[in-house]
């Protein structure tokens, strides 16, 4: 009985895909960060219920 051994492919595929999901990650982070930025920004003008919507959204 032979054994194939799947490691290196396994290893290829998880590598793969933590790729993809910290790029996702990355992404989501910037998007977060400029909707706070853009809502900081409108809570200094004294539209707070802009930056109630833009916090919740």
């Amino acid at each position: 009985m032979s054994t194939i051994n799947l490691s290196p492919v396994l290893d290829s595929a998880i590598a793969n895909v933590l790729s993809k999901f910290r790029h996702q990650l990355i992404q989501t982070y910037l998007d977060t960060k400029k909707n706070c930025i853009e809502a900081r920004c409108e809570a200094m003008k004294g539209n707070t219920n802009s930056f109630v919507l833009t916090a919740s959204g």
